[in-house]
């Protein structure tokens, strides 16, 4: 892959997801992967011709500080015979030359007095990004008989070997394991397509050294994804002899699988239904859901206990963005508002009509329940109540085996309410990352709106880390984070 559809990639991660239909072929999820190829972007060769007729690259040109002249073989000399010895080498972080071999030569003779020199010569070290980093060379080394001569300036032979030097191609890693991940069982009922974009690192011995989430769809997923990928083995990538680590990005779809027959209502799956409106005309294509987000149970509520649910109804726009709230009902106040700040932060593709976007009423009913489980063997209520009854200085952020790590996070969305007003706005949110990762239990500390804190505590709740652990052992952190809102531009 080249550089431009990195770039073309990484721009994808900053869209909506585009609307996905259902894959009834199986639940396994398709993913393809990009070569990026960070540390050797700009020196990746085009094929090599059987002799060199460009120098290097002006940027990347090697400087040789410490050169030795190859022996002119005296058989050769006693019978008049030139050569030449195409040699490939690395260059290593300090400059100095290691694992020279010969990868073809006109005749035998000339091979180890070409691999001897090539051995002791010595260059600047390459820098990529302020750090040195070892390099894959190759080139040929010419034995003529004219060197040989007493005015023979040997600075002139020098000169031929080094600017004839290239940097051989770099080829990319291979799989050698890289299992699909399954679509996560908690959303079966609701049947959600869903897309991760992951951008990984490999080290040269092609094992997943960091991961980071670029976009994502819904935080089951994100969860799912990364520990795939964190499971996947390369063979890696080459340049030239040389191993080397570079970066990879893998785009992962997750897709409900119809049972034989089974219609799917993705609105009615997610308690999202259509409502017909005075000037409004039914679309001939209904919105569907492409991020859905779930709302945060506010956690007062939660440590007591307290079961309860709220209805909105809302605008899906012309381009599939939310435009309107309201609260038609709640049994709790706080349950509304949580679910009025979900329900901003979701995106859709949008309605049509005669092939064009149009806008769409619809109605979301949430329940919040304490008993729901939020992964296998826990509720809501059992991780709020052990975390309730955990000693404070257990659940802080001292003594973890390295700092919290974010592989996926998303700014708050600007409350719609407050759009007229254009007003700044600051907002304090607690929440607990868990053993997985995952973010729960956000936590309004303060907010000088109370909108602004609801959009906050929603977004945090669809962040994810790395695994917090401590002496190896999985553990939960406590954690404050201050928001600051600028009115949209």
């Amino acid at each position: 892959m080249n550089f431009e559809q990195g770039r073309e990639m990484r721009a994808a991660a900053d869209d909506p997801p585009p609307a996905h239909d259902s894959n009834p072929a199986g639940r396994c999820p398709r993913f393809s992967l990009l070569w990026v190829a960070a540390a050797l972007l700009a020196t990746t060769a085009a094929k090599l011709p059987p002799r060199p007729t460009s120098p290097l690259d002006e940027a990347a040109m090697l400087h040789c500080i410490a050169w030795v002249a190859p022996a002119y073989p005296t058989e050769a000399i006693a019978r008049k015979l030139e050569g030449r010895v195409r040699l490939r080498f690395i260059i290593d972080e300090k400059g100095a030359v290691t694992k020279a071999r010969v990868l073809k030569s006109s005749d035998p003779l000339f091979e180890q007095p070409a691999l001897a020199a090539a051995q002791q010569w010595r260059f600047e070290p390459v820098t990529e990004n302020g750090r040195s980093v070892p390099k894959c060379v190759e080139g040929e080394v010419p034995f003529e008989l004219a060197d040989l001569k007493p005015r023979s300036e040997l600075s002139r032979l020098e000169a031929r070997v080094v600017n004839d030097l290239v940097y051989p191609p770099t080829t990319p890693p291979v799989k050698t394991y890289a299992p699909d991940p399954a679509y996560p069982d908690s959303l079966l009922p609701r049947k959600l397509p869903g897309h991760v974009l992951v951008d990984f690192r490999l080290d040269s011995d092609g094992r997943v050294t960091a991961t980071r989430v670029l976009a994502g769809t819904h935080p089951e997923f994100i969860s799912r994804a990364l520990a795939t990928v964190r499971s996947w083995t390369f063979r890696p990538a080459r340049q030239g002899d040389l191993a080397v680590a570079g970066s990879l990005q893998a785009k992962l779809d997750f897709d409900y699988v119809r049972a034989e027959g089974e219609t799917v209502d993705l609105l009615a799956s997610n308690e999202l239904f259509l409502v017909q409106k005075e000037g409004v005309a039914t679309p001939e294509v209904p919105p569907s859901p492409l991020i859905l987000v779930d709302p945060a149970f506010p956690a007062p509520l939660l440590q007591a206990g307290t079961e309860g649910e709220a209805a909105i109804e809302f605008v899906i726009g012309a381009t599939g963005g939310v435009e309107r709230v309201i609260v038609v009902e709640a049994t709790d106040p706080a349950f509304g508002r949580a679910l009025a700040a979900a329900a901003e932060a979701c995106w859709f593709q949008a309605a049509e009509t005669n092939g064009q976007g149009v806008s769409a009423v619809a109605t979301w009913r949430h329940k919040f329940s304490p008993t729901a489980a939020i992964r296998s063997g826990q509720t809501f209520a059992q991780f709020a109540e052990w975390v309730r009854n955990s000693d404070p200085a257990a659940l802080g952020a001292r003594g973890l085996d390295r700092p919290l790590t974010p592989c996926f996070q998303v700014p708050p969305v600007y409350p719609l309410a407050l759009r007229a007003e254009s007003v700044k706005g600051a907002a304090t949110i607690e929440f607990v990352v868990d053993r997985d990762g995952r973010c729960r239990l956000a936590r309004i500390v303060s907010a000088t709106r109370e909108e602004f804190g609801w959009a906050a505590a929603t977004a945090v709740e669809r962040w994810v880390f790395d695994p917090p652990t401590r002496r190896g052992a999985p553990t939960a952190v406590r954690v404050s984070i201050p928001f600051q809102f600028e009115p949209p531009g």
